[in-house]
C-alpha cells in the first residue's frame, strides 16, 4: 500500500456484530488482518474509522475503540422502474399510515397500536419482524384497522412508502444519529426516514431526542408529544393532500442533497483526499 494512501475501516452500525471484514470495493479500504492477536498493532495503521451513524460512533467510542472515528452517513438508493407515485391510499383501497422497522420495544410501535384500534379514518400498516411481534399482535388483537405485513424490502417496500399517507416514527431510541448543525452539511438520519423522504413521503415522529430537529430543518414532517397531537397531525394530512405533498417534497429535497449514492461518494472521496493529504504532509 502506498505511503500516501488513506487507510480506512468501516464500522458496522450494530456494534454487537463487530466490524465488517469486506475487502472488496473502493480502492484504499484497509481492514483488520485479524480480530484477535495483533489487534492493537493493527489499529495503529488506521487513519480513520467510518461510522454510518452517530449511534455507531458513540457505541464504538464507549467500547474503547482508539483512533479517529468519522461519521459518514449512509445513503439510500431507489429503483428506477419508471412508476408514477400512486394516488393517496390507492394500493390499500383506504388511506394508511406506515410503520417500518424491527418489532422491538425501543421502536415504540406499542405506543400507537391502541390509537389505531380506535382511529377509523385510516389504517396502520406494519412492515417488519422482531422478537416482540407476538406481544404486539396481542395488543392489536383482531383490529381490522391494523395490518402486519412481515419483512418487506426492495420495490415492494418502496411501493408501501409511496402509497402511504405518511410514515409514523414513534421510536424511543435516544441514540439515533441526527444532525448537530445543518442537514445540508451531510448529517445523518435514521434509515427509515431517509427511505421515506426518497419516496416523497412525509414522516410523523415522536417528540423525543433530536429527531424533531431533523424534521424541523428539512421541513419533511410533523412531530407529536401526545396522543391528541398525533391524531391532529394524522387528521391534517388526510384532510389536506396538498399539505402532505409539500412536506413530502421538502423531505425529497433533503434526500437528494444528502442521502443519495452521489452525495455519499462525494463525502467519501473528500475524506480520502483529506487523509491522504495529511499523510503526504507528515512524510514530507
Amino acid at each position: 500500500m502506498r505511503a500516501d494512501m488513506a487507510r480506512l475501516v468501516a464500522l458496522d452500525a450494530d456494534i454487537g456484530r463487530d466490524v465488517r471484514l469486506d475487502t472488496q470495493g473502493i480502492q484504499g479500504m484497509f481492514m483488520f488482518p485479524t480480530l484477535g492477536v495483533g489487534m492493537e498493532e493493527s489499529l495503529k495503521h488506521v487513519d480513520a474509522f467510518i461510522a454510518p451513524s452517530l449511534t455507531s460512533q458513540r457505541k464504538h467510542e464507549h467500547a474503547g475503540l482508539r483512533g479517529p472515528i468519522v461519521h459518514l452517513p449512509n445513503f439510500v438508493s431507489v429503483s428506477d422502474n419508471g412508476r408514477s407515485k400512486p394516488h393517496l391510499g390507492e394500493a390499500a383501497g383506504q388511506p394508511y399510515f406506515l410503520f417500518v422497522g424491527r418489532l422491538e420495544k425501543l421502536k415504540g410501535l406499542h405506543t400507537i397500536l391502541p390509537i389505531f384500534q380506535r382511529y377509523d379514518r385510516a389504517e396502520l400498516w406494519i412492515a417488519g419482524t422482531g422478537t416482540e411481534e407476538r406481544f404486539l399482535r396481542a395488543i392489536a388483537g383482531e383490529s381490522p384497522n391494523i395490518r402486519f405485513l412481515g419483512h418487506q424490502s426492495g420495490e415492494d417496500l418502496e411501493t408501501l412508502y409511496r402509497a402511504a399517507v405518511a410514515v409514523i416514527y414513534p421510536s424511543s431510541n435516544f441514540q439515533i444519529g441526527i444532525p448537530q448543525a445543518s442537514v445540508s452539511g451531510g448529517q445523518g438520519a435514521p434509515l427509515v426516514i431517509m427511505e421515506a423522504f426518497a419516496q416523497k413521503t412525509p414522516v410523523v415522529a415522536k417528540r423525543v431526542g433530536t429527531i424533531p430537529a431533523l424534521l424541523e430543518r428539512t421541513g419533511g414532517g410533523l412531530v407529536y408529544a401526545s396522543e391528541e397531537e398525533l391524531i391532529a397531525g394524522l387528521d391534517h394530512l388526510l384532510a389536506d393532500p396538498e399539505y402532505r405533498g409539500v412536506l413530502g417534497l421538502r423531505g425529497y429535497v433533503a434526500y437528494r442533497e444528502n442521502w443519495t449514492v452521489d452525495a455519499y461518494l462525494g463525502r467519501y472521496f473528500e475524506l480520502i483526499e483529506r487523509l491522504a493529504s495529511e499523510r503526504r504532509s507528515e512524510s514530507a
